[in-house]
């Protein structure tokens, strides 16, 4: 049996877990992973689906833990090529799915998205049976996987916690995990994004109650944000805001569709009549409004990244207004969080945040909950998944301090290929798995146009012209320069004089000597400005010519 993590070791993110048997495979979960600012323009990051497509004709299944992005969010990318293998998800993982396939324009068959249930046995093929265990997250439907196995049973946590004191309609099923324990477990495969907490300080309800007092504090309108995905902390700000007397209105184009799914699946219960849009907003006073909103993480285009500069066409602040940020900031979004929050405050606007008010808890176990799962499963061999490097070595740590030997303790990264046996698990090789990225309609390895921008955003461009005429033994060069980012000050012309100088004696003289050759001139003229700016400038900017002929009169 071989397991091949494509994505979520070592990063928080695009999570996708191969198992593969001799003749068959599936996958757990295909997720996305959210660029950081050095990755310019790009919109997604995907898993390397490489492995899978040379090996098509074994994959009998996916397996969805979950509805978040970065466990569905690849999904639409990989159905393209595999559309014939059914997907087992639950029912709301299912609809977030059919809406990302609606809106990549994907007809698919109703027939390959199966909804699972809590405890749903499903025999996906010859070598794999697969059982769905509730537990709680973040979103209602989550679910981790025990799969049955030629090699024994694989237990995959998807994200969890233990809170069953939340809204959610599925309670931790610790029945199912005891039964599993007992019975045997070979591998545990388990999250690890928060195994540097050692406590669970706060629940779900905690945090409700202290959302309630704000919200009945709030002397005005009250902006509550957070992520759209969080449908069960969304669904509880809008009851609370509703038990109020407010009228809640969404906005974030995420939030205004996860919410409709959840409506229609019975996740969040409102009545329509207390649901604000956007045009009916200016009718009710401002204090009787709640408005829930994306752009905790400080998301450019994001409606609460507007409102906080001023620029949303519906929505301006006031110094009556009470903002919340219902969420933890996710690492690299500080920065810009930061900015949002202090543009609210110069505006009058009373802002609250983790950190001075505990108005978020994670979806993720912390480490005594992971100990918990641990001792409750008593697997053969761990693999901590889902999390950075840093997580899944304090996670390995935690395993070997409670007892379980070096050996049966597998410290794996994407690309490496683990076979599990009977008697031993360990790594036996690895795969190169490389960067697949999403700009726009483009999807692939863009690292040679990430360096392009990358270079235009440090040093600029230069773009470089020269029409040539050459009448007998007479060359004639007509040069020109365009600069963007790169020339500033007094000196511009005289600077633009000299690269054209050196544009018109490198044009000259090549082709006196050797002739007309326009990719030796395009070489050439750019070798010769960028020996030029790096000599007076110490910059390298991103330097672009075009040799043209010009038709003799």
């Amino acid at each position: 049996m071989k397991i091949i993590p494509l994505g979520g070791l070592g990063e928080i993110g695009k999570n996708m877990m191969v198992i593969e048997s001799q003749k068959e495979m599936v996958i757990i979960d295909c997720g996305i992973m959210f660029p950081d600012e050095e990755f310019l323009g790009i919109d997604l990051i995907l898993p390397d689906f490489s492995y899978i497509r040379a090996k098509k004709e074994k994959l009998k299944a996916i397996l969805i833990t979950h509805g978040h992005e970065d466990h569905i969010g690849g999904i639409p990318f990989l159905y393209k090529e595999f559309s014939h293998v059914p997907i087992y998800a639950p029912k709301l993982a299912i609809e977030l799915i059919k809406g990302k396939l609606n809106e990549h324009r994907i007809v698919y068959e109703q027939d390959n998205l199966r909804v699972i249930g809590s405890r749903s046995l499903v025999k996906v093929s010859k070598d794999f049976e697969a059982e769905f265990i509730s537990v709680n997250h973040s979103i209602p439907d989550s679910f981790s996987i025990a799969l049955s196995t030629p090699q024994g049973v694989i237990l995959h946590t998807g994200d969890f916690k233990i809170d069953n004191e939340g809204n959610d309609q599925h309670i931790f099923d610790f029945f199912r995990f005891s039964a599993l324990g007992e019975k045997g477990v070979q591998l545990l495969m388990s999250d690890s994004t928060n195994v540097e907490r050692r406590f669970m300080d706060m629940t779900e309800k905690d945090v409700s109650e202290n959302l309630k007092k704000l919200i009945k504090d709030a002397p005005g309108r009250v902006i509550v944000a957070t992520f759209a995905s969080n449908i069960l902390r969304v669904g509880e700000v809008a009851k609370l805001g509703i038990e109020m007397g407010k009228k809640v209105a969404l906005f974030g184009r995420n939030m205004e569709g996860n919410f409709e799914i959840a409506k229609k699946l019975g996740y969040i219960n409102v009545d329509d009549a207390n649901i604000l849009n956007s045009k009916n907003l200016k009718s009710y006073p401002e204090d009787k409004q709640l408005l829930i909103t994306t752009g905790s993480q400080g998301e450019p285009m994001s409606a609460l990244s507007l409102i906080s500069q001023g620029l949303h066409k519906s929505i301006k602040i006031r110094p009556e207004d009470t903002v919340i940020l219902s969420a933890s900031v996710i690492p690299g979004n500080e920065k810009v969080v930061s900015k949002i929050i202090n543009n609210i405050v110069l505006q009058g606007a009373e802002v609250y945040y983790q950190g001075i008010k505990q108005i978020h808890v994670s979806g993720h176990a912390t480490r005594d909950q992971l100990q918990f799962m641990l001792r409750m499963i008593k697997p053969k061999f761990f693999m901590p998944v889902h999390g950075e490097p840093r997580h899944l070595m304090h996670h390995s740590d935690m395993v070997m301090k409670l007892g379980w030997p070096d050996k049966n303790v597998i410290l794996a990264r994407n690309g490496n290929v683990i076979e599990l046996s009977q008697d031993k698990a360990e790594i036996v090789d690895n795969i190169l798995l490389n960067s697949v990225f999403v700009d726009g309609t483009m999807v692939g390895d863009v690292n040679k146009l990430i360096r392009e921008r990358k270079t235009m955003s440090e040093d600029g461009v230069i773009i470089a012209i020269a029409g040539v005429r050459v009448l007998g033994d007479e060359i004639e060069c007509i040069p020109d320069v365009i600069s963007k980012g790169f020339f500033i000050g007094n000196d511009l012309k005289s600077i633009q004089e000299e690269v054209k100088g050196i544009i018109s004696r490198v044009v000259i003289e090549y082709i006196h000597n050797k002739g007309l050759d326009y990719n030796a001139l395009n070489n050439l003229v750019k070798k010769g400005i960028e020996r030029y700016v790096q000599s007076k400038f110490h910059q390298n900017p991103m330097v672009i010519t075009r040799i043209v002929e010009i038709e003799s009169q």
